[in-house]
């Protein structure tokens, strides 16, 4: 116990809650829109913070997400027996934290039928997990680049504004474009770890 009554696993599991709130701006599922849409954030005769408690021996962590973030400590110890590193396991929090905020970005429509961000506060945010200028995130999410060709040479380039629903759906694709390609990343990791890491004499068993 610390002087202040908490103990230690708690405190240390509230510390790691604190920094992932602020750096991945982790809230929760009812914050997102690719976890409320459903409206289903609780399922009888299933307690989230108990089983969330219990996992982390006695802390007292509020549920983070009941999704993808659920459990953070636990996705920590199991991606260490992968052979992840802190650097890798923080960058896959990144991503997923990515794919959250990406589906909170909104479109509304400007006075010649194009997109624009409702809220860049959102995509300012998601510019600055992606560690890239938010400029070019809103660019990205409002603007198509069209190049042309001619005899199989590259010709103009031409960027073509969206309509708030032709952003909706780029916006779709990029958030399961990064989650297939964290999955597959991750999948490739797990089946690295499950090699034989010594020699191995191979047998052949016949059951009789």
């Amino acid at each position: 116990m610390t002087n202040n009554g908490v103990s230690s696993p708690a405190r240390h599991s509230r510390i790691r809650s604190d920094l992932s709130s602020e750096t991945f701006g982790i809230q929760g599922p009812e914050a997102y829109a690719y976890t409320s849409l459903s409206n289903c954030l609780d399922v009888p005769g299933i307690d989230d913070v108990k089983d969330f408690e219990e996992t982390l021996v006695g802390s007292c962590l509020p549920l983070l997400l009941k999704l993808t973030l659920l459990t953070l400590s636990t996705s920590q110890r199991a991606m260490k027996i992968v052979g992840l590193t802190h650097h890798e396991q923080t960058e896959v929090f990144r991503m997923l934290a990515i794919i959250l905020w990406l589906g909170n970005v909104q479109f509304a429509e400007d006075d010649s039928g194009n997109s624009v961000i409702s809220d860049t506060n959102v995509t300012d945010f998601v510019a600055y997990l992606m560690e890239v200028d938010p400029a070019v995130v809103q660019k990205t999410m409002t603007i198509k680049v069209v190049e042309t060709q001619r005899g199989g040479k590259r010709g103009s380039v031409y960027d073509v504004p969206l309509n708030p629903a032709q952003a909706g759906s780029g916006r779709d694709a990029l958030a399961k474009a990064i989650y297939n390609n964290l999955f597959e990343w991750i999948v490739s990791k797990v089946n690295v770890s499950m090699k034989p890491r010594g020699a191995m004499t191979q047998l052949i068993g016949i059951l009789v």
